[in-house]
């Protein structure tokens, strides 16, 4: 992945701070992996070990927006502060799995399990929260504060299977 961050604050006088934030970036991975199950004493499954190929790359990339601000009401420390995060991610997971059953002299006992699938998926999260602290002296003080948080999230999945026939893939709804 490649990431990024920038920010500044403005510490516009001694009393007050403005701040911001911008980081994120894309990234992406892959998961090549195979694997041999062999079956073992009792087996009416009509294949003697099954060789399994997954393949799953990965693409995302993610933006996050902060600002914050900050006002000092006195020098004991009485405070207001308030802060907002906005983050945008999206991503493609894809994958293709592929599960080949075999007699015990190598032999294609049953047609193969091809599977692929796809989701494209996206993320917006907006959080906020704003603080007031209140010293009252050296062991007291009083604290309110409130935060929200708003999330929207949609996923477009596709499940294909092979036709081992036409070599085509139909929309596996099952």
């Amino acid at each position: 992945s490649i990431n990024y961050r920038v920010g500044a604050d403005w510490f516009i006088n001694k009393k007050n701070i403005l701040g911001f934030k911008i980081d994120g970036g894309p990234g992406s991975y892959i998961s090549d992996a195979n694997g041999t199950n062999t079956i073992k004493h009792y087996n009416n499954l009509g294949f003697d070990h099954l060789n399994a190929f997954v393949y799953n790359p990965d693409k995302w990339n993610i933006n996050n927006y902060n600002i914050n601000a900050e006002h000092q009401f006195d020098t004991l420390g009485t405070m207001l502060s308030f802060t907002s995060d906005y983050t945008h991610l999206k991503e493609n997971i894809s994958s293709t799995i592929q599960n080949l059953f075999y007699d015990a002299n190598g032999q294609q006992a049953l047609p193969p399990n091809i599977y692929r699938s796809n989701n494209i998926s996206a993320s917006d999260i907006l959080a906020s929260k704003l603080d007031f602290t209140k010293v009252i002296d050296t062991l007291s003080s009083f604290e309110l504060g409130i935060k929200a948080g708003y999330i929207i999230t949609s996923n477009n999945y596709l499940f294909e299977r092979k036709d081992n026939t036409s070599g085509n893939y139909y929309s596996d709804t099952t």
